[in-house]
């Protein structure tokens, strides 16, 4: 709620309660430390030449820079990290062509 007192946050608690805040985070999802046996099964299949596996991970830290274009890749989402996200940061590691360094 926004109508807190000195510009603060209400947050309303599952029990009813309120409590008054300066911030918010909105925390969502995790990554399992283990993998399960279909992403164990993904990792074994990635022993094909030509074929990599990357497991869970932030999106924002998945190694794509050595991905070259052209090149064929599957991103697959997950219920807690978007393909649209990891597709987002492959997309920002991409030299821009179009730009020129700065002389």
């Amino acid at each position: 709620e926004p109508d807190g007192t000195d510009g603060q946050q209400v947050l309303r608690l599952s029990d009813g309660s309120r409590l008054a805040v300066d911030y918010t985070v909105l925390c969502l999802g995790h990554i399992e430390a283990r993998l399960t046996d279909e992403r164990r099964s993904y990792a074994e299949l990635s022993r094909e030449p030509g074929v990599e596996y990357l497991p869970p991970c932030l999106p924002a830290e998945t190694p794509v820079n050595h991905l070259k274009p052209g090149e064929p890749v599957i991103f697959r989402g997950s219920p807690n990290t978007s393909a649209c996200a990891r597709a987002a940061a492959k997309k920002a590691a991409r030299p821009h062509p179009h730009r020129r360094p700065l002389q």
